[in-house]
């Protein structure tokens, strides 16, 4: 059992294989709560979603925009309009035991916007995403990443970093990453 403070996340079926290599739930919300640290600056304040895989990755996923009406009193909110213009609660990952109930639920893969919940029309960072194929291979990739991150550093702070072994990106999603900060002047036009 996890106790943050005051809060205690439930945690139900931590020996459920979620990976084909036997890597379980409760690995994954070990992972969770050892990277929180480095994830939290990049979910709070902001209206997530996520993919689930309640019976492991090679199972059926499914996506979720809707925070679960199950979930604690301290999982924080944020309503925003959804496409089709209703209002839409969704998770808000604020702290470590919402992140580690995010974790439980088996919720593999946290969609993050670029914006903040209360500015939905102004990202705060921007991503380039690069998939290595045929054209391009990951030394390519990480090349074009590289240079991304120098002329953008030349007016604003930008950094790149490797979560992974088969995407190129500048952010912080699937694997090599660039992540981009923006500040307001680096929104005007040059």
């Amino acid at each position: 059992m996890l106790q943050f403070g005051s809060k205690r996340p439930k945690l139900t079926n931590l020996t459920k294989v979620l990976y084909p290599n036997g890597f379980t739930k409760g690995q994954v919300v070990d992972y969770y709560t050892r990277i929180a640290p480095l994830m939290l600056p990049h979910l709070v304040g902001r209206a997530v979603t996520f993919t689930r895989y309640p019976d492991g990755v090679k199972g059926k996923s499914f996506f979720q925009k809707r925070c679960p009406e199950h979930r604690p009193p301290w999982v924080g909110t944020v309503r925003m309009t959804g496409d089709s213009g209703d209002p839409i609660d969704y998770c808000e990952i604020g702290d470590i035991s919402t992140l580690v109930w995010v974790a439980n639920l088996a919720a593999i893969e946290i969609h993050a916007p670029l914006a903040l919940a209360e500015a939905p029309d102004t990202p705060t960072a921007m991503v380039f995403d690069f998939d290595p194929g045929e054209v391009a291979g990951f030394t390519e990739c990480i090349e074009v990443t590289q240079r991304i991150v120098a002329v953008l550093s030349s007016g604003c702070r930008a950094s790149r970093s490797s979560a992974g072994r088969k995407v190129c990106t500048c952010s912080c999603r699937s694997t090599l990453h660039g992540l981009r900060s923006i500040r307001p002047k680096c929104l005007q036009r040059r």
